[in-house]
């Protein structure tokens, strides 16, 4: 498996995933405890976040499904 710098591809998939994770229940959290859920804010965040992690985590050209070549 190829490595970047201490880290494998699948430790690296892992602190990603983790991250991701966190931060959604975090934010879930801060949602409930202000006792005020709009669903509609919810999901314009939620959106709005999903694309930055994209920007971040998916190289230039590729997709959530696969690299600009279909792999």
């Amino acid at each position: 498996m190829k490595e970047y710098g201490c880290y494998d591809k699948k430790d690296l998939f892992e602190m990603m995933y983790r991250e991701m994770y966190l931060a959604s229940e975090g934010y879930v959290w801060e949602m409930v405890s202000s006792g005020k859920i709009d669903a509609d804010k919810m999901e314009k965040d939620f959106t709005e976040i999903i694309e930055f992690w994209k920007s971040i985590f998916l190289k230039k050209g590729q997709t959530p499904e696969g690299d600009a070549k279909g792999e």
